[in-house]
């Protein structure tokens, strides 16, 4: 190579940083970028929402740029705070003659709570095929700020025990458990770190059931599962736990019915609760109607005659170590 093409060799940005990085509170914001050409040294600068100018953070020589690194701004390490929210940073590449090439900017963008990063479910109707929910996605399902890979999305009617029915009807059915199995990816602006910070939970509208287990593959996809417990409603008589006559209030009818019910069952009878009814009784939530279950009813009836304001009876299973499954 000659003098000439070596003095005319210049520095070029060939991996920019995405337009938006997010922290956590407590946490760094990792920054990404990669160059070539005579590099000398990278030069990352900041600029919080209440400044007019930019600040130095760090520089690297080219032997010790990595091709990212952590940003603490100016918390000694601690990890970013609510003042770093909307950030602006970029880098400076430096040659040895003293010319630079500036990277495109960086916003930072805090997450708040849980807002910006759980999925919304709408809930399906009675008699919804699975094609047509997946038909709606863009309706039915917000992903917060990820991308929803619709190639990959699927729905499993679950059997009592948890167990996806793959060769069943495809049609929503009431009193029955479903599963949401979503893929979800980041938009391309947004640093593909943030991935990891997704939560595997979301809210499903009208059910009551979050999702758990998700993970990443080569391609950055976020992999989530939701179900819903209980599932659809239909036009029959409403239930809530324990009330089992359907009347909404609690008292020893809704206790007799269970006793009733888990003599039946006790006696190899067939059972004469509904869907609905079944879950209403099941308290102890062992898919099983027994005595148990209508001296759970007695003992809330008893708590509420102590305590009447104090109506949440999920609350209440919860206090006493009963909660549904997944």
């Amino acid at each position: 190579m000659s003098f000439k093409a070596i003095f005319d060799e210049k520095i070029e940005i060939t991996g920019q940083p995405k337009d938006f990085v997010y922290f956590d509170t407590g946490a760094p914001a990792k920054l990404s970028l990669t160059a070539t050409g005579p590099i000398d040294y990278y030069s990352w600068y900041f600029k919080t929402t209440d400044r007019t100018t930019s600040l130095l953070d760090d520089e690297f020589t080219n032997g010790e740029w990595t091709g990212s690194y952590d940003f603490y701004g100016l918390t000694g390490g601690k990890g970013l705070t609510d003042k770093y929210d909307g950030a602006e940073l970029y880098c400076k590449v430096w040659d040895h003659n003293g010319q630079s090439v500036e990277s495109k900017h960086i916003i930072l963008k805090k997450y708040k709570n849980n807002v910006d990063r759980n999925v919304t479910i709408k809930m399906p109707e009675v008699g919804q095929t699975f094609d047509d929910y997946i038909a709606h996605l863009d309706e039915n399902v917000k992903p917060a700020e990820l991308i929803l890979d619709k190639e990959l999305f699927s729905i499993y009617e679950c059997k009592d025990n948890g167990e996806n029915i793959l060769d069943g009807e495809k049609v929503f059915k009431a009193g029955r458990k479903y599963e949401f199995c979503l893929n979800m990816i980041l938009p391309e602006n947004v640093s593909t770190d943030a991935i990891w910070q997704f939560y595997s939970n979301g809210t499903i509208v009208n059910g009551e059931e979050h999702g758990e287990a998700d993970s990443v593959d080569a391609d950055e996809r976020c992999f989530t599962d939701f179900w819903t417990t209980p599932v659809l409603g239909s036009n029959e008589k409403e239930y809530s736990f324990g009330d089992v006559d359907g009347n909404g209030r609690y008292n020893v009818n809704d206790a007799t019915k269970v006793l009733r019910e888990a003599a039946l069952l006790a006696n190899n009878n067939p059972r004469s609760f509904t869907d609905k009814q079944w879950i209403a009784a099941d308290l102890d939530f062992n898919d099983r109607i027994t005595v148990t279950d209508a001296t759970l009813v007695m003992r809330y009836c008893a708590y509420l005659a102590n305590n009447p304001k104090d109506n949440d009876i999920v609350a209440w299973l919860a206090s006493i170590g009963k909660k549904p499954k997944k």
